[in-house]
């Protein structure tokens, strides 16, 4: 009988060391580096630049840490950014969506610099620094966003806030409910010798009720995979839990999953995607969008 609980107690033991694993490597799938653009033979194309003249400015909240803070507390922010921005200040009866937000009391979150500059693989840092998840927290107007990738930065040059790829303006036009974040890729490029993938998320989008994106403008972008944002509606299914990609045994609060259609790299700068976000699932890519969201990468 004892013989029988040690074995079961091993394989067990044996099962979760297994998932962790799974679990870290599609992390660090990720920030995998893919060929750069000068090895590929494309035409770059000429942007269209957006009219943000009829646009407000939308202030930019900084990041902030969340290790160690309650989900009440974390959420609270929440409920006063999304009450505060331009965008869905008239959304009155707003409540995060428990199945976006379903975080945890007191775990650590995955920092920014932490995951850039030192990677995630045995960091015992991890949680220490701005969390990289509050750049979307705190902006309910990115409704995708930019994942901060595994660099490992300190192995190979200076490690930087440049990596994080945060938007320095924010624009939203109520005419044209179109909101646009611009972002700084020259700086980011300059610093790593060259284009790296790029991997969105998209919570902001489904906590906010926008459950359907595609992409009807994609220029100087080449998706990784032939199946992606640019020929298909995805439906958006972001959320923040408990998850074990920070390599902690405990775990962090982080977001997932991974969306294969979500990733792209730059052929050439500026660079700009054009997305429709819909509430209920269109009939075609070509119906009206309930909002509008750009990316300009410059």
């Amino acid at each position: 009988m004892a013989n029988n609980e040690t074995l079961k107690t091993i394989t067990i033991a044996f099962i979760i060391a297994l998932l962790i694993a799974i679990a870290k490597d599609r992390y660090l799938e990720w920030s995998k580096d893919i060929p750069r653009t000068q090895n590929i033979q494309q035409e770059q194309v000429k942007v269209e630049l957006t009219d943000d003249s009829q646009a407000t400015d939308v202030p930019i909240a900084p990041m902030q840490e969340f290790s160690g803070k309650s989900a009440a507390e974390i959420l609270k922010l929440r409920k006063a950014a999304v009450a505060e921005s331009p965008a869905f200040y008239n959304k009155k009866n707003y409540e995060p969506n428990p199945s976006v937000f379903n975080i945890e009391d007191g775990l650590q979150w995955i920092s920014a610099h932490e995951v850039s500059c030192n990677g995630a693989n045995n960091n015992k840092n991890i949680g220490k620094g701005e969390s990289r998840e509050s750049t979307g927290i705190l902006n309910p107007e990115l409704m995708l966003y930019v994942v901060v990738a595994n660099l490992n930065s300190a192995q190979y040059n200076y490690c930087s806030s440049v990596d994080y790829l945060r938007p320095y303006k924010v624009t939203y036009n109520p005419n044209t409910k179109t909101i646009s974040a611009y972002i700084n890729y020259k700086d980011f490029r300059d610093k790593n010798n060259g284009y790296r993938n790029i991997v969105l998320a998209d919570a902001n989008a489904r906590d906010l009720g926008y459950n359907y994106v595609t992409a009807d403008l994609s220029q100087n972008i080449r998706y990784r995979y032939d199946s992606n944002l640019s020929n298909r509606i995805i439906s958006t299914n972001g959320f923040y839990h408990r998850g074990y990609a920070c390599g902690l045994k405990e775990g962090c609060n982080n977001y997932s999953p991974y969306e294969s259609g979500y990733e792209f790299y730059l052929t050439d700068l500026p660079a700009k995607v054009h997305m429709k976000l819909w509430e209920n699932n269109p009939l075609s890519e070509r119906a009206k969008a309930d909002l509008n969201y750009e990316m300009i990468f410059n």
